[in-house]
């Protein structure tokens, strides 16, 4: 039962019913059973609203009727999006460029010649990833041959060190041994090197080279552990132009004394005049391109 608002209706602390009408100032009753006050609020100085409902137990849902005016609007946009989205997926977004040696299908001679255009204008870190992947069936021998070497080549004259062998020495002269240790593999293993150089196999069978290292300190360079020498005829004194990796610098004895290792696979004998003369210029000259020429023909041979 819903109590008008200008009644009230309360209940004793003994359980006797207490009705009546609210006054304009509060009211304080007394219960006829036990005496005991009760405070009464005033009634409200509003008017009651005509027609006042109960509350419904099920409140309004948030969406209704007028959000559908601006649902279409956006439903649309939404499509638009996504057909302008597929357009330019299939037909205006620009082709991803392939990497320079996985073109696809592209004939291995059409590789091999597009490296020999590269590596002619210096571009070798090009001419490297064009000959990176497999060199296929189609090659013939000394096409397999020529794809190896310009490989090698190539790879090797993209990682020429920016600084020579003699400023790498004073840099392991001047500091502890544990901080050479430490630097070393991060800044110059591996790093590649060309040399315009005299050998000669000694009856001790030690490859000797006309390379000397200036400076204080006592160096050499070890030219033996190189596999591309053991394997060339150097009983007589010949000049190579060669290319190589570093593997180690370090204090041997006896001495001590520094000592340059290259790493035994590196050595590559240079054969593309072009190249060679781009990354050396000295190399240019006529006498330097006849060794080249020589070294080409070797290799062909091999």
């Amino acid at each position: 039962m819903i109590i008008p608002e200008a009644t009230y209706q309360v209940t004793c602390s003994c359980g006797q019913s207490l009705n009546g009408t609210r006054q304009a100032s509060f009211q304080v009753v007394r219960c006829p059973s036990c005496g005991g006050d009760r405070f009464i609020l005033p009634r409200s100085p509003f008017s009651p609203i005509a027609g006042k409902a109960a509350p419904s137990p099920h409140p309004s849902p948030i969406w209704g009727p007028s959000h559908k005016v601006w649902l279409f609007p956006a439903l649309a946009t939404a499509i638009t999006a996504a057909v302008l989205l597929a357009v330019y997926l299939i037909f205006l977004k620009p082709e991803k460029p392939k990497e320079d040696g996985l073109q696809g299908n592209e004939p291995a001679q059409e590789r091999l010649a597009r490296a020999e255009r590269y590596i002619s204008e210096g571009s070798f870190q090009l001419a490297a990833n064009a000959l990176a992947s497999s060199r296929g069936e189609s090659l013939s021998g000394r096409e397999s041959r020529r794809w190896q070497q310009l490989y090698r080549e190539a790879s090797l004259l993209a990682d020429l060190s920016a600084e020579p062998i003699e400023d790498i020495l004073r840099h392991a002269g001047g500091v502890s041994e544990q901080e050479w240790k430490a630097a070393f593999p991060r800044r110059y293993q591996g790093k590649a090197f060309l040399f315009d150089i005299h050998v000669q196999r000694l009856p001790t069978g030690r490859v000797q080279a006309d390379y000397v290292l200036p400076g204080p300190d006592p160096a050499r360079l070890e030219w033996g552990d190189l596999e591309v020498l053991r394997t060339t005829d150097l009983d007589e004194s010949r000049r190579i132009i060669l290319g190589v990796r570093l593997a180690g610098i370090a204090l041997e004895p006896p001495g001590p004394s520094w000592v340059v290792r290259f790493q035994p696979q590196s050595g590559v004998f240079l054969t593309d005049a072009e190249a060679a003369a781009l990354c050396c210029p000295p190399l240019g000259k006529p006498e330097a391109q006849a060794i080249l020429k020589k070294q080409a023909q070797m290799v062909g041979e091999r």
